[in-house]
């Protein structure tokens, strides 16, 4: 086939992707209610205060037992954010110690807590 023809089967093609898109969306009449319900009052003060919405919020220190500093080697401290850094050389995964409150997050964790 010449490059005209090959244009001219695309061309082809592609308006009658587009006239049966339009037949099969543009004469659908099962459109959704979009209708706003306007007659709804806003929650009472009483119920604003209840927990119902919000709860008082704890600031207890947590831990994490499932990830460790075994086998970690100590790469550094940040003493601007107070955060100490250490990696496993063997997977490449790190620790961060947060010394405010002695957290530590990691980048992968202890599955045995998978087994019963």
């Amino acid at each position: 086939m010449t490059v005209v023809k090959k244009i001219f089967v695309i061309i082809l093609i592609m308006m009658m992707i587009v006239f049966s898109s339009h037949y099969l969306f543009a004469n659908n009449d099962n459109y959704a209610d979009y209708s706003v319900d306007t007659d709804i009052s806003a929650p009472s003060t009483s119920s604003l205060m209840s927990n119902r919405y919000t709860q008082e919020e704890t600031y207890e220190e947590t831990t994490n037992p499932y990830v460790t500093l075994d086998g970690y080697a100590y790469l550094g401290k940040n003493d601007t954010s107070n955060i100490e850094l250490y990696v496993d050389f063997d997977d490449l995964s790190f620790r961060v110690v947060a010394l405010d409150s002695g957290y530590v997050w990691g980048s992968s964790f202890d599955y045995d807590y998978f087994d019963p």
